[in-house]
């Protein structure tokens, strides 16, 4: 086979003399040759708007830019300015100069926006993600701040004195806005926190607005029963074997004070708020939803407790370190406090599912299973196990009930209000709408009212 071969002379910089020319047709369509080897792979190469590219054919209809010292900036985050591609900031139709802006960054480049106005319409290039870094701008005739553009990246400042990142369209598969990761690789070391973000706010003047160290405000109109949409997610994780307490979140409210609380204000260590509107005939509004459950299901594991978990209490109210010494000096006033109005109930544990072998007790208090239902704890229902069910007045048994059933107030012949030395010490019963029970201190009674 005979190669045909051609000759150039000269340099780039004096000017060459060449045997072959490759021209486009017309100006604006590529200049290029065709390769192509047979049974495998072709494709074309050439020059478009003064860069290379290969592509097309076995390719498909794409094409690859090639990148030298003339164009290798744009493969870094290269920094453009608006301005240079003629935007006037003004309001008016700027589209050219935002698109020759665009196309003039590379990838994950910057595109940098003085402040004034921009026009409603901002082209998008979705094959590319850059970072627009505006200043404060605002929509041309209404003074709305441009917080996104497109799927792009915005940072922007938020008047007065705020900064803020935007995106104002996302896809099924968009990474989060921003995201903060680290590997603590350390081992030992001194006493303190290791904190992978940090928000301080420091009150010092005298404000009348609310102050707010972090907020997370989520406002949604979605449909799909498949979806949750949640305001804040905090999750914790144990791997392998780890030993360390975990907690997912922890919110501490300290008052340094040292004055009691009516000479301070009200102090809340969380706050959950539900508001809404209609009566809640779906039984699905929760002020605080506590959910237990196993992280891996192993129906088939020959292990007995396979896919089970259980957790100490649902809710628990502790001192600190939970000595007997806190104890004493730290506690609360009510352990838990229902001041709202009740529809239904101020405690329900009708669905409780008891485990084999539990006390099947759904409300207990104190080391003796009583329940109170006085300030003054002169009142008593108590349950004792294997002996039934005990009302108390004043420490004196009035009537009590065994599991069995077998024993009940019986009815009185006399009335004991009006023959007060009738009858024996452990006498009891029911006359009219009165409990009686003498003891040696004489009668005592429980009056019954109607419902």
């Amino acid at each position: 086979m005979t190669s045909t071969v051609l000759q150039s002379s000269g340099n780039f910089e004096t000017g060459i003399s060449t045997e072959l020319e490759i021209r486009s047709s017309t100006g604006g369509e590529v200049a290029a040759v065709f390769f192509h080897e047979p049974g495998n792979f072709a494709t074309y190469f050439g020059l478009k708007d003064g860069d290379f590219y290969q592509g097309g054919f076995s390719d498909g209809a794409v094409r690859h830019k090639f990148y030298t010292s003339k164009n290798f900036d744009l493969l870094k985050k290269r920094s453009v300015n608006v301005l240079d591609h003629g935007a006037r900031m003004d309001g008016s139709w700027d589209a050219p100069a935002y698109n020759d802006a665009r196309a003039a960054t590379g990838y994950n480049g910057v595109i940098e926006v003085p402040p004034g106005q921009i026009w409603q319409d901002v082209p998008v290039d979705q094959t590319k993600c850059v970072l627009w870094k505006l200043s404060g701008n605002t929509y041309a005739g209404n003074n709305v701040l441009v917080w996104g553009i497109g799927s792009d990246i915005v940072e922007t400042f938020e008047q007065p004195n705020g900064r803020m990142l935007g995106q104002t369209q996302t896809t099924a598969g968009s990474n989060a806005l921003s995201t903060i990761q680290r590997n603590v690789t350390h081992t030992g070391g001194g006493s303190g926190n290791l904190q992978t973000s940090r928000v301080n706010t420091n009150v010092i003047g005298e404000p009348s607005t609310f102050v707010w160290g972090f907020t997370s405000t989520l406002v949604t109109k979605s449909h799909n029963p498949q979806g949750n949409d949640v305001a804040g997610y905090f999750q914790a994780w144990r791997d392998g074997t780890g030993t360390t307490p975990m907690w997912a979140g922890c919110f501490e409210a300290r008052d340094k004070t040292g004055l009691n609380s009516d000479q301070t204000g009200p102090m809340l260590g969380v706050e959950i708020g539900v508001f809404g509107q209609g009566f809640d005939i779906a039984n699905q509004r929760l002020g605080a939803d506590i959910v237990v459950g196993y992280n891996v299901y192993a129906p088939n594991d020959p292990i007995p407790d396979a896919g089970r978990f259980e957790a100490y209490a649902g809710v628990r109210i502790s001192t600190v370190g939970g000595s007997q010494w806190n104890k004493e000096r730290c506690w609360v006033k009510r352990g838990f406090a229902v001041e709202s109005g009740v529809s239904d109930s101020a405690f329900d544990a009708s669905l409780v599912v008891w485990q084999p072998g539990s006390y099947r007790i759904a409300l207990r208090t104190g080391h003796a299973n009583v329940i109170d239902f006085s300030s003054s704890s002169s009142v008593l229902l108590g349950y004792l196990d294997n002996r039934g069910l005990k009302y108390k007045k004043d420490g004196v048994s009035m009537w009590s009930i065994n599991d069995d059933l077998t024993q009940y107030a019986p009815d009185m012949s006399y009335d004991p209000a009006s023959n007060p030395s009738a009858g024996s010490a452990g006498d009891w019963g029911f006359y009219g709408n009165r409990l009686y029970r003498k003891t040696s201190s004489g009668w005592y009674y429980l009056a019954m009212s109607p419902i």
